[in-house]
C-alpha cells in the first residue's frame, strides 16, 4: 500500500509570527506547547491543524520522497511533533520540501515529454499540479505547512 503525505496547516500561530521565525524556533515552542499530548495526538492534529484544501494534482508519496532524497530522507523528519510511534506527523523543512519540488519538476518532465497525451488534457493537469504547488509554497514560506504519513 502506497502511504501518500496529508499536508495539514498550522492553526496555532499567526501567519505574521510564524513566517519572521526560522524553522528551528518554531519547532521546539510548538513541541513545547503540545507536551504532554501524545496519547491523544490525532485529536490534537485534527483541533490545531487543519487539512490544506488543494485539487489533489500534487499526490506526494512516501515512497517517492525517499525515492529523490535517498537516505538523506528519514533524517529530514527531525521535527516532528509526537510521539514517532504513535503518528508520523511532522513540520515540513527545507530538505522535504526540496524533494516536494523534485517531484513536481519530474511530473512536468514527464508529461511534458509524452507527446501521446492530449494537449488540453495535459495542460489542465499542468495547471492543477502548479496550482497545488502556489498552496503549499505559501505555507512553506510561512512556516505553517505541516504532513502526516498515511
Amino acid at each position: 500500500m502506497t502511504q501518500k503525505l496529508q499536508f495539514r496547516k498550522s492553526k496555532i500561530f499567526e501567519e505574521s509570527v510564524s513566517e519572521n521565525f526560522p524553522h528551528e524556533s518554531i519547532h521546539p515552542s510548538l513541541q513545547e506547547l503540545l507536551k504532554g499530548t501524545e496519547l491523544k495526538s490525532e485529536e490534537y492534529i485534527e483541533q490545531y491543524f487543519e487539512k490544506v484544501e488543494t485539487k489533489g494534482y500534487l499526490q506526494i508519496t512516501n515512497s517517492s520522497l525517499e525515492k529523490v532524497l535517498g537516505e538523506k530522507y528519514r533524517d529530514s523528519l527531525k521535527y516532528k511533533l509526537f510521539d514517532p510511534k504513535q503518528t508520523t506527523f511532522f513540520m515540513i523543512d527545507h530538505q522535504v520540501w526540496d524533494g516536494i519540488e523534485k517531484i513536481l519538476t519530474l511530473k512536468i518532465k514527464e508529461m511534458s515529454g509524452n507527446s501521446e497525451n492530449d494537449q488540453t488534457a495535459c495542460l489542465e493537469k499542468m495547471s492543477g499540479i502548479m496550482g497545488d504547488y502556489a498552496i503549499l509554497s505559501d505555507l512553506f514560506k510561512k512556516k505553517m505547512l505541516f504532513a502526516n504519513i498515511f
